[in-house]
């Protein structure tokens, strides 16, 4: 024995009741086809909302989090990120930089929650989850009113 300390078991976080998107769903929304429309898109990205708000969630409250959760976080982030450089294909308009801003908005979110969630607690940690409780909040709110607005 050398004395060191025996490693203590990690606390895992809640279970969620949140069904998980399943890898499908996620290749579908990972995977935009070339020239795809903005209606299309914008569908895409406000059906990955369920998620990312549940991974919002999972992160805030304190205590330890499971390889899970960033996994879904990662992927979540990742496919605002695709879905965000699929609008470069798409003529310069107002509704494709609006669609811009708030993907990157949703990709910055969950990857906040993400960050706090994983970071052991800190003076600034109660004021990011306070931030974080809304979930996408307005601008989630604002993405689904231009999916409205843009629907096929």
């Amino acid at each position: 024995m050398t004395g060191l300390p025996r490693p203590t078991a990690r606390p895992t976080a809640r279970p969620t009741a949140r069904p998980a998107l399943r890898s499908l769903e996620l290749i579908s929304a990972l995977a935009p086809v070339p020239s795809l429309p903005l209606p299309q898109i914008l569908e895409r990205a406000v059906a990955l909302q369920p998620e990312a708000e549940a991974v919002i969630a999972d992160c805030a409250p304190p205590g330890g989090k499971t390889q899970a959760l960033a996994r879904r976080g990662a992927e979540v982030t990742l496919a605002y990120r695709v879905l965000r450089d699929a609008l470069r294909d798409l003529p310069d308009a107002p509704p494709v930089h609006e669609a811009s801003r708030l993907l990157d908005y949703h990709a910055l979110l969950v990857e906040q929650a993400l960050l706090l969630a994983f970071r052991s607690d800190s003076p600034a940690r109660e004021r990011v989850a306070r931030h974080l409780r809304g979930g996408l909040g307005d601008g989630g709110l604002r993405l689904r009113v231009l999916q409205q607005q843009h629907a096929a």
